[in-house]
């Protein structure tokens, strides 16, 4: 689920998907799974070893459900989708029903998905809110929490728990961790992730606290981000094979040998103007580097070698009918279109 789209039939509330589904302007951002399609799709999943971790996101990225259900925002307001990015409309942590909504999803959801993890969000939840409800400051008085950062960690921390009853983990983005505070249960997990604006802080505060991490730094392991500046994606947000093969910070922290770090992961994030025809030039041959960093055995290969070697592909994937690079900087043409 994100803000600008709910994707998973909740039966109990079908507001979510008759409504929450269908709030974004883009064809393509429109609809839903039902139930019988998510089982569909876990059990072809799990034939072939992968399993499928789905993600509630909450307080923030959530302007969806609050446009179906407004009762959960702190003063009933419903939220207005901007074209790009997030609003300060985040679910109230101060409404006992904001609990119980999201207990009555996770039900739900732990029955669809056996995953032993469940992936709570956590990410860009700006406080705006929080600091002027009466209802979420009640709660911080009533709890003697430090803030709304603090508030934020008890909210976890009681949907963590619930989940701890389902035998399940919870995995939040690194943004809970940025500050100490109210403790965390210990079937935690953190995922890293903002290394552009927070560097290694949220992997260092995790691991202080003795929570698992999975490493998923935006340097250089989110693949919608191009090779050369595109809309939106100015040079910061660009990178290329041999970026992440020599420099990805997710690597070197995988390299540490700390049995609290999981592993890495990559991503492709298609609600920031990517769209499906756009995939496959972002995703080869970047995932193959991303891929030799997760699962080589021994001293990984020099990068000129390893990319002799991934060249030897690349007539291959063309063949499938994929779109294979260009690899490197230097390899784009000056009138090359992204889009």
């Amino acid at each position: 689920t994100d803000g600008k789209g709910w994707r998973v039939e909740i039966r109990k509330y079908p507001r979510l998907t008759q409504v929450g589904a269908f709030v974004s302007q883009g064809p393509e951002q429109q609809g839903f799974y039902t139930q019988e399609q998510i089982r569909e799709i876990v059990q072809y999943a799990a034939s072939r070893y992968i399993t499928i971790v789905p993600e509630i996101d909450m307080p923030g990225h959530s302007e969806a459900a609050l446009i179906a259900y407004p009762h959960l925002e702190c003063f009933g307001q419903v939220p207005e989708l901007p074209e790009r990015g997030f609003t300060h409309h985040i679910m109230c942590a101060g409404k006992a029903a904001t609990l119980v909504f999201l207990k009555d999803v996770l039900e739900e959801v732990c029955r669809l998905f056996p995953s032993p993890y469940i992936h709570l969000g956590g990410d860009e939840a700006p406080k705006k809110n929080w600091d002027s409800c009466a209802d979420c400051q009640a709660q911080i008085r009533q709890y003697k929490l430090q803030n709304s950062h603090d508030l934020q960690l008890w909210f976890s921390a009681q949907m963590a728990s619930y989940l701890k009853s389902k035998g399940r983990k919870a995995v939040f983005w690194g943004d809970v961790v940025y500050q100490d505070g109210y403790p965390l249960p210990d079937n935690t997990v953190i995922q890293w992730w903002n290394y552009r604006g927070h560097k290694d802080l949220a992997l260092r505060n995790a691991l202080r606290h003795n929570y698992p991490v999975i490493c998923s730094s935006n340097y250089y392991t989110y693949l919608n981000f191009p090779l050369t500046p595109w809309r939106g994606y100015a040079k910061e947000r660009t990178f290329d094979l041999k970026d992440l093969y020599l420099d990805n910070p997710s690597n070197k922290a995988y390299n540490e040998n700390n049995p609290l770090i999981l592993g890495m992961s990559c991503a492709l994030w298609t609600d920031d103007v990517v769209t499906e025809r756009m995939i496959d030039q972002r995703l080869f041959p970047r995932i193959i580097g991303l891929a030799e960093q997760m699962w080589h055995q021994g001293e990984p290969l020099d990068f000129t070698r390893f990319y002799q070697n991934l060249l030897q592909k690349k007539e291959w994937f063309g063949q499938q009918g994929y779109e294979f690079g260009p690899a490197l900087k230097n390899e784009v043409p000056q009138d090359y279109k992204w889009d």
